[in-house]
């Protein structure tokens, strides 16, 4: 028999491949938080103290085993020069109207992006975050990948067309937000992240084959991912969308895959299970959204059953929990874990 552990103690031994006394929910749900404690983002923006107790008041009601902070690529881009639209119902994001020219990146200073635009106010909220759950509760903080970074300077759509037009120029953009992508992601380990979240929705099959990701992508990703680990971090990468032909690229270079729906958990537990944690797949929107609390503990026990054997697993839904989601069918995760205990080891 497993010993009672802490959160902090639950998560960490799911992320290293261990077994934990029961399975941990780790929902990535910043927006979710807001609006359950009836802020808006606006005031969550103005006011740091706002969106820790968003994240605590959610954690403590409903039994979930970690802390998220805010998620938001766009405010780490709009410390190189990026434009971000601020709007007081919605997360910032990119303003792709007013997107930069090569030479005007290129011509950007990138050092030093810790005290620039909203990076302060971040690092202040991971800081209180740790503060507020101690010991015993472990942090998640988004780091970005170099490949977004760019995306958010030159545009995702001209990205993407200049894969094919100017291949020279997008190795030499996405290679000069590699150095700010490592900064910031130590910066969020030295403000008490005991996970980097790396999402990255711009890698996947959908939008990209597998031979341009290894070649524009991949590789500064796996710089970001050595710095990390070279200051003694752990790494959840979130894969947005379709990865199947492509997460084995990835299992070196992180302690964990949080996968979406459109993998299917108990191949991956097969043929990666042993050397990377897993983390999902309740279909956020289908599921979690629309769903009720019985369809969220059905598929929730879907995927304990599929991968919580043997532990390196983690329940969560596969992408970011909408804002309107209804609290008891997030509680409907807890219940699953606590209901499968450990059955699952």
């Amino acid at each position: 028999m497993v010993a009672e552990m802490s959160p902090y103690e639950r998560v960490m031994t799911a992320v290293l491949l261990g077994v934990p006394d029961r399975i941990p929910v780790v929902p990535a749900a910043p927006a979710f938080a807001i609006r359950q404690a009836g802020y808006k983002f606006g005031e969550v923006l103005r006011d740091p103290g706002k969106f820790v107790h968003a994240q605590v008041t959610m954690r403590n009601a409903l039994g979930v085993d970690a802390l998220f902070d805010l998620c938001n690529s766009a405010m780490v881009g709009e410390a190189l020069g990026a434009t971000v639209c601020i709007s007081e119902d919605s997360p910032p994001d990119i303003d792709e109207s007013s997107t930069l020219s090569y030479d005007e990146i290129f011509a950007l200073e990138f050092a030093s992006i810790g005290s620039k635009a909203r990076v302060p106010f971040l690092l202040e909220v991971i800081a209180r975050l740790k503060e507020a759950g101690g010991a015993d509760v472990p942090v998640f903080a988004l780091a970005a990948p170099p490949f977004r970074l760019a995306a958010t300077l030159l545009g995702a759509e001209n990205l993407y067309m200049d894969l094919i037009r100017r291949p020279e120029e997008v190795c030499r953009l996405v290679q000069k937000c590699t150095p700010p992508a490592i900064e910031y992601a130590l910066a969020v380990i030295d403000a008490g992240a005991d996970v980097v979240w790396i999402p990255d929705p711009m890698g996947g099959a959908t939008v990209l084959s597998k031979r341009f990701y290894e070649k524009f992508n991949l590789p500064y990703l796996k710089q970001v991912c050595a710095a990390i680990k070279g200051r003694g971090g752990k790494i959840v990468f979130h894969a947005c969308g379709k990865w199947n032909d492509r997460l084995d690229l990835l299992v070196d270079h992180v302690d964990g895959l949080h996968v979406g729906a459109e993998c299917d958990l108990g191949t991956l537990k097969r043929d990666l299970g042993s050397t990377t944690s897993l983390m999902g797949n309740v279909k956020s929107t289908d599921t979690m959204l629309f769903g009720t609390p019985r369809d969220c503990e059905d598929a929730a026990l879907a995927c304990l059953h599929q991968a919580g054997q043997g532990g390196g697993f983690l329940l969560s839904p596969d992408c970011a929990v909408p804002p309107a989601t209804a609290a008891d069918n997030m509680r409907a995760l807890v219940r699953a874990s606590i209901r499968t205990g450990l059955s699952a080891q």
